[in-house]
Parts: C-alpha cells; structure tokens; sequence
C-alpha cells in the first residue's frame, strides 16, 4: 500500500474558487480507487468515477493505463489542502503534465485567483497575493537549483529488470539524464528571471506562437499565419517557429516575426505564450522543453490549438486522446472526421472540435501537368533509434530490406509501368514521408521517376499532379480535395495495423468510402494504375461523387473560420 500514488492529470479552475480534479491510482501496491478516499481540509471529498480506456503518457517513466479514474469538483474559498489516503494512511500525490505543477520539492502555479501549490503528500490553494507569490517563486527557484534528478540511474535499473530489458543501458541513461539535468539548471534560473522581466515590462498584448515541423512549413500552421498576419486587429504578437537552417526561415521573416526553433528566445516567447497553433501535435512542438519541463512547467499558460497535418481516417484516438495531447481546439474538415473524434475515445467536448476545414486548402490550385505522383505514409517501426528534435529518425540499415521498400523501389522501376508513362507523354514523382527522409538512398530514381528530396512543396507537387498512389495517407485527401483521381496500395494492411500507431476505423473505409480502387497486391496495383492513365488520369462515377461530397466546405474560407474561433477562445482566457 505505501507504494501506491495518487496521479493527477488535471487541475483546472472553473471559476469562483472552484476546481476540478481528475486522476487516477498507480505506482504499485494492490489499493484501487475504492479504497481512496479524498480529503479537502480534512472532510471527506465526494468522487466521480470514470471509465478509460487509453493509455498516457505518465511519470516517472512509465506509461499506466488506468483502468478506472475518477474526477472531483472542489470549493476552495480563500484556502483548502486536497489530500488522499488509503485505510487512514495519506499517500503520495505526483502530477503528470497538463496540471502545470511540477514534481519538484515543491511547486505552484497561479491561476482562478489562487496560488495552487504542490507538496509531497497533498495540493494547496490559496487565495492570491504577490508576496505569497514571490515567496513560492523563491522556494521554486530553490527547488530547480537542486532537482539534479539523482535517483534516475537507479529508478531505470529497476524498470529495466522488471521489463526484462537491458540494466547496463538503462542505468547509462539514468546517468546521462542526471548530467542533462544538473547542466540545465543555469539556463533554467536564467530563463525564470528573463521570463518574470518580460512579464514585468509586458504590455499585456498576448503572445501566440505557429508551426508546422521543425525542419519545414507550408502547412496549416504557415496558412494561417499568413492569414493572422494580414489581420488589421490581431489582439496578439504572432511568431511563427522553424529551425534557422530552413529556407522557409528567411522567407516568413517578409510575413511577419519568425523566431529560430530550440533558441533561448523561442524557449522565452514559449513561456509567455497564450496560445501554440501547429499543424503538428508532436512533443516538440507542444514542449521544446522535452525532459527539463520540470524546471518550467508552472509558467505555461499556453492553450494548444491543433490545426492537423491532414484528414484523420484512422482511428488516432491512442496518440490524440486528452489525456496524451490536451488539445483545446481540434480542426476538422468534414462531417464524417467531425463525429468519428467525438465518438472515439478522444475525451473531448463538442467545444473542442471545430469543423471549419483546413486553413491550407484556400490557397489550393490544380494545373496537372501529366505527372504521376506517388506518395506513402510512414511506417515508425521499421525505424531504428531515437526521433529526433525534427521530427524524423535517425537511417536505418535494415530499413532496405523491409517489404515497404521493396515495394514502393520496384514500382519506380517496373518497365510496364515506364512503358505507360511513355505512350502518354507522363513523368512521376516519388515522395517519402518527412519520418523516412533519412532512407532516400534506399530508393533508385530514373528517368520516368524522380525521387524528391525533403522538404517537399507538397502545394505544388498537388497543383501539378494528374493522379495519386498513396496508402493510408491522408494526402489522398488533398488530392481528391481538388477532384483528381486517387489508387490505394494496401499490400501490407495486417502488418500496417499491427504495428502502426493506427488503429483502422469503422467511420471510414477505403473500400466503402474512399475514392478510388483499393489493390492489395503489386501486380493489381500496376495494372489499374496504368489502366487509369491510359484513360487520361480522370476521377469519375462513385468515386467522384463521394469527393464531392465527403468536405464540408470549398469556399477559401477555412482560415478565418479557424482565426474566428481562436479570437472567441482568447476572449475565454481573458
């Protein structure tokens, strides 16, 4: 029982001193959530309990998945202690990410006109006041200067043995994050007085920060804030963040402010953000802080709008879910997309899903110029190692010998295929997903196939193309967006679910739904590809009719409906 914890995943204000809490049990021990009982100023707390059924992304190391978890709704007035205890004993409380309140040797965060502070055995709110403020900024500071994270070596050797993995490795990156953590703490004490000096000289105008990957734009995130940019009363200062190596870096700086991603302003403007607006929902992007979070977790006070990479026709709701993600605004763009995150355990509220469209889609052209594009997803686990600050991993020897390659290396080269493209005056362009762009060796070019090296003009690459093969990538989307003809190449869909990150629908199906013949073998795929370029690249009969109607808006006014709904939310932050 002493080694069971009380893990928080939310704290969040709801107005006149009130609070809604939710978490769950974890850390060991064989207590469940009706031997909890919560105390506030030592009355026993009432409790709600909620079924889930996705994993998160915990504490410590460790990724639970609580079966049972509840939430509770408290009334604070000018002072309350939230404790919990299991048979009369009080047990730990840790806090995982999107509380806001570090698990340091003590930590507060300042919001709903209280002072909410985080001890080893319980959470406090007390009404505010700047010298209670300045105190508890003080004991932070205090608390940063000697989290030199010591026990991590030992922590991950007792993981690893439990797991049955490598305790030489596990104890080395114990080591290593110690050193990580200890060499952070200057720029950490920096950053806080940096942070606070901002404030103090601020004007109070609010800050939102835009994005697409780390390594390119053109994507939602570079639409819209173009389109923030062009507006005559933006109640904010607009920053869009990309790596300095990128061009795109050079060219928005002609838009408006563009601040070079991992630099010590971006971590400053990040802390004093309201809002971070991306096309991406990976780590990176929602915390360029990675595993010093800690150090400033309590000054975030950023909502997180996810604007989408595309259209989602998978099921997502294991990566995308509340409880990994936190999303408060999500794009869609159609109906069918709309519902499907509503009725998949995403556990998000009608308000905060917006069907809008995507902001990209109003600067869609199409001229096709005879070319063939071809265009797979990604498959993650035949990756090896770390992904990187990008987004993309490191190259992969095996990689080469995987089906997927194979496959999409013989279309390139297959004669039959040279042979149509020939009869029909066509050229084709092959593009890897921006995860595999280590692995362009892998692929053999010629001169009917070009292998496009990243980052992609994905806008002109759409413009231009008469006709799509793809997979389970939501590029499909935006081809048929501008009502060209789509082929699917699922010759390796048990493997693809088994080991992605998809899990496959029942909202959508390629078959049912989709746009164009779905082949399930090499030999199927060249012979209806070719099939469909001797026919001159047209999309027609059922499949035309379901592009037609699958988007719920075609009127170059996606982006203000998504800036008109950010407005009404920053309104709500106040």
């Amino acid at each position: 029982m002493s080694r069971t914890t009380l893990y928080l995943d939310f704290v969040e204000p709801l107005g006149s001193g009130r609070f809604k809490i939710e978490g769950y049990l974890g850390g060991g021990g064989s207590a469940t959530l009706k031997d909890l009982q919560l105390m506030v100023n030592g009355s026993k707390q009432d409790i709600e309990y909620v079924k889930r059924n996705q994993e998160q992304e915990g504490i410590d190391g460790h990724n639970p998945l609580p079966k049972t978890t509840f939430t509770a709704e408290i009334v604070t007035k000018d002072k309350a202690v939230l404790a919990a205890s299991l048979q009369g004993r009080k047990i730990a409380i840790k806090c995982n990410r999107f509380t806001r309140l570090p698990n340091l040797l003590i930590a507060y965060k300042k919001t709903n006109g209280h002072l909410v502070v985080r001890t080893a055995k319980s959470i406090r709110f007390i009404r505010y006041s700047r010298p209670k403020h300045a105190f508890l900024e003080l004991l932070t500071i205090l608390s940063v200067a000697f989290n030199w994270r010591l026990a991590t070596a030992a922590q991950r050797v007792s993981t690893a043995k439990s797991r049955g993995r490598s305790v030489l490795s596990e104890g080395a990156k114990g080591v290593f994050v110690t050193l990580e953590s200890m060499l952070e703490i200057p720029r950490a004490l920096l950053l806080r007085l940096m942070y606070w000096t901002s404030e103090w000289r601020s004007s109070g105008r609010a800050v939102w920060l835009f994005s697409d990957r780390v390594t390119s734009a053109g994507d939602n995130g570079e639409a819209l804030f173009r389109y923030a940019a062009a507006q005559k009363d933006l109640p904010a200062d607009i920053y869009f963040v990309i790596s300095r190596k990128t061009q795109s870096y050079k060219e928005l700086q002609q838009i408006g402010r563009v601040v070079a991603y991992g630099s010590l302003k971006h971590l400053l403007v990040f802390l004093r953000a309201h809002m971070v607006i991306s096309s991406h929902a990976d780590i990176e992007v929602i915390n360029p802080f990675l595993r010093q979070a800690d150090k400033y977790r309590n000054l975030f006070r950023f909502k997180f709008i996810f604007l989408q990479h595309g259209v989602i026709r998978h099921d997502l709701s294991s990566w995308l879910n509340r409880y990994n993600r936190n999303i408060d605004l999500f794009i869609t763009s159609s109906q069918v997309e709309y519902d499907s995150i509503l009725s998949n355990p995403y556990y998000y509220s009608s308000d905060s899903v917006l069907l809008s469209g995507l902001p990209r889609h109003d600067s869609y052209e199409s001229a096709p110029d005879k070319t063939l594009l071809i265009m797979p997803t990604h498959r993650a686990y035949l990756l090896k190692g770390r992904v990187l600050r990008s987004g993309a991993r490191p190259y992969s020897e095996s990689f080469k010998d995987s089906r997927y390659r194979n496959f999409y290396n013989d279309l390139i080269n297959d004669p039959k295929l040279h042979a149509a493209l020939d009869r029909n005056g066509m050229r084709a362009e092959f593009y890897l997903h921006p995860a595999l762009a280590a692995q362009e060796r892998d692929f053999s070019g010629n001169k009917h196939v070009e292998i496009m090296s990243y980052p992609h003009s994905y806008r002109r690459a759409y413009k231009h193309g008469s006709i799509l093969v793809s997979d389970h990538s939501s590029v499909i989307f935006d081809f048929v967006y501008l009502s060209k003809p789509v082929l699917y190449a699922h010759f390796d869909n048990e493997e693809f679910y088994e080991n992605h990150t998809y899990t496959k629908s029942d909202f959508f199906d390629d078959e049912r739904d989709g746009f164009g013949p779905v082949c399930t073998s090499y030999d199927g795929l060249v012979g209806e590809l070719i099939k469909q370029i001797d026919a001159g690249c047209k999309l027609k009969g059922a499949y035309k009719k379901r592009a037609g109607k699958y988007f719920a808006y075609k009127d170059k006014h996606n982006s203000k409906r998504v800036y008109d709904a950010i407005i009404d939310r920053a309104r709500q932050q106040g």
